[in-house]
């Protein structure tokens, strides 16, 4: 909301609202709340009535009793490891010193990764296991906590601490009796949501798990595979519970985050935040270089072999490494363009004070209680018959990755609308300007440096999304990530170098992304 206390002014008219909201429910309802209902009766009512029995079977085989365990171990220990490293860095970053742009942005890098790539870089270092899946988590959730916690540390005026210790208090009371409550939201948000990342987790688990451990996620696309899509159903129902329990959780906490303003700070030079963040910054760090070290380097030596397996046509995948890189950037534009028209249309639709904006504000969470997998396991049973019959065509892909993205995007642009001056707006209505003229030549270029950010960020979510892309994308148009999934199941080193190859583009076209969308967005605010 602004500073009024209202919702934020988009200028658009009920007209606008109206066909917005249209829009934005039509979206949610046919690619997320239609695959959803198709789950549901496939896990409740495989038969058309409900079998009670057969959700009880499917639960109670030991294999199910396995991957439930195995999924609820692997998080908990992913999110306690990251928390440990996370939070050190968290304290460092809440102050500006000598190296926090670069532990911010390679953390954020690192978060931008696709799992698949995080997994191949652990994989080479650790080999398959636990102890593997565990530190590509940390190492693609750090920045989760980083960022969270770091920037409600930054925000925290340190002057109650300071007058505590005058007081007689020690370190550690003043920050146990005052600075830990103010942090409280922030770092059960950040918990939350790495458990919620680490328990959904699919390429990692993949590519670094050994053959003995699935996750829910794993094992869903294992049965869809399989053509089991009863049994799919019901381990995507127990899922989809989990992740809407954590993720309304991982709200309400948000809600909790004390908001102050710190008084001013200049530069600290502290060896111990830049110790404090360094396992943060390495942790993140060690993909990349992993990555770098087996394209550039064949059996200790320069070699050049890895770089020319990405046009190598003899893999018996279908599609070279570098056609299928292509393909990702077309999904990933076409996702990007059906991303912004639905999130801008989300906004609009919920600027307004009417009951039907609540209802478009709900309908935009709904996707982010939904695993990739299992919308892509919903696409499969859904999308395969009339009146919809998308399956067999290659855009079914974009749009599953334009309903993972669209709530991001609205969470990427509404705090940029929130600033906008309603003032500004109301004077462009005094002086003539229509519901349109207000919307296209007021709001939009104010918000023009969130849209680049939020379109860089869609575009990342697409490049790197593996897990329904892995159970739609079609037979010889791989994207880069299914292709590398395809690749590291072939035997031999070709395969594996061609992987390691297309891991490290993929990974660089990503940062590029990121940071010309960081550009073009510090250029707009420049303007």
């Amino acid at each position: 909301m602004n500073a009024t206390g209202s919702r934020p002014a988009t200028g658009a008219g009920p007209v606008v609202r109206g066909a917005a909201s249209a829009i934005t429910v039509a979206f949610v309802g046919v690619l997320v709340l239609w695959p959803l209902a198709a789950i549901l009766r496939r896990g409740f009512a495989p038969a058309g009535s409900i079998e009670l029995a057969a959700i009880s079977e499917v639960l109670g085989s030991a294999r199910s009793r396995s991957v439930l365990w195995f999924t609820v171990v692997q998080a908990g220990w992913s999110t306690l490891a990251t928390l440990l490293v996370g939070l050190p860095a968290a304290w460092a970053v809440s102050r500006p010193f000598r190296g926090r742009a670069f532990v911010l942005g390679i953390t954020a890098a690192a978060f931008a990764t696709p799992t698949v790539v995080m997994g191949l870089a652990w994989r080479s270092v650790l080999d398959r296991g636990l102890l593997a899946v565990v530190c590509a988590h940390v190492a693609f959730n750090v920045a989760v906590v980083v960022h969270v916690v770091g920037t409600a540390w930054s925000g925290m005026d340190p002057r109650p601490a300071e007058a505590a210790r005058t007081l007689g208090a020690s370190k550690a009371r003043a920050w146990y009796d005052i600075t830990l409550p103010r942090l409280r939201g922030s770092i059960a948000a950040a918990t939350l949501l790495t458990f919620l990342f680490s328990f959904t987790s699919y390429g990692v688990i993949v590519v670094v798990g050994s053959n003995r451990q699935s996750t829910i996620e794993s094992e869903i696309a294992r049965l869809s595979r399989n053509l089991q899509f009863d049994r799919a159903g019901v381990l995507a129902l127990v899922q989809l519970v989990v992740v809407i329990i954590v993720a309304t959780t991982a709200r309400r906490a948000e809600r909790t985050v004390v908001s102050e303003t710190a008084a001013s700070a200049g530069r600290v030079r502290s060896l111990r935040r830049t110790l404090s963040a360094l396992p943060a910054a390495l942790v993140a760090v060690v993909p990349f270089a992993v990555l770098v070290r087996r394209v550039m380097f064949v059996d200790g030596r320069p070699s050049a072999r890895a770089l020319a397996a990405l046009h190598d046509v003899d893999l018996r995948v279908g599609a070279t490494p570098i056609r299928a890189l292509g393909q990702s950037v077309v999904v990933a534009a076409v996702a990007v363009c059906v991303t912004m028209v639905v999130g801008l249309a989300a906004i609009a639709a919920t600027a307004g004070p009417s009951w039907i904006a609540r209802v478009v504000d709900v309908a935009v969470i709904v996707p982010l209680g939904v695993s990739a997998v299992t919308l892509g396991y919903g696409y499969l049973i859904t999308f395969d018959e009339a009146p919809l019959r998308l399956r067999d065509h290659w855009w079914i892909v974009p749009l599953a990755h334009a309903a993972v993205a669209v709530p991001f995007v609205v969470r990427y642009i509404r705090p940029g609308l929130r600033s906008v001056d309603a003032s500004v707006v109301e004077a462009a209505a005094t002086l003539g300007a229509d519901a349109r003229r207000r919307l296209t030549s007021v709001v939009l270029p104010l918000l023009r440096p969130a849209i680049v950010g939020a379109a860089a960020f869609a575009a990342a979510i697409s490049l790197g999304e593996f897990g329904a892309t892995s159970m739609l994308a079609r037979r010889g148009e791989p994207t880069a990530t299914s292709l590398i999934g395809q690749l590291l199941g072939r035997p031999g080193d070709a395969p594996r170098l061609a992987a390691d190859a297309l891991a490290l583009a993929l990974a660089l076209v990503i940062v590029l992304v990121l940071a010309a969308g960081n550009r073009l967005t510090r250029t707009q605010v420049a303007r």
